[in-house]
């Protein structure tokens, strides 16, 4: 996860590329509320491109995001002034990442937010139903 969040901040495509696995899935909810995509995104290339063209417009940095642990698994949390709070879990095999689980909608985020500790490796409950290990 710390190689998909570096990639991230600092828009690099081919280190991006490196940790999704080619057929890879992003899917996300803003339940209406916040920014999503409203279908999955279905690709190593396409999601690259979605994941980095929106953090580039947002200028992400690497302390919008915070390693927390997400139904017993390693995940991230994003807190950013413009594009809010979100929830990034992992399905992982292969030492890559298969599938994305983005929560941005708010009324699922309550929950975990109020919950959540920042210290790297502190436990955190929240919404996602799917998870996977480290990268």
């Amino acid at each position: 996860m710390r190689r998909f969040r570096h990639a991230c901040v600092t828009g690099n495509v081919e280190e991006l590329m490196a940790v999704l696995h080619v057929d890879a899935e992003l899917v996300s909810d803003g339940g209406g509320k916040a920014a999503a995509a409203t279908r999955p995104v279905l690709g190593a290339d396409r999601i690259a491109k979605f994941v980095l063209g929106y953090a580039g417009k947002m200028h992400w940095s690497e302390s919008d995001f915070q390693l927390v642990t997400i139904n017993g698994a390693p995940g991230l949390l994003m807190r950013h002034p413009i594009s809010g709070n979100g929830t990034y879990s992992f399905d992982i095999a292969d030492s890559r990442i298969r599938a994305i689980y983005v929560v941005r909608n708010p009324d699922k985020l309550r929950g975990f937010l109020e919950h959540t500790h920042t210290a790297e490796g502190a436990s955190s409950e929240g919404s996602h139903s799917r998870f996977g290990s480290s990268i």
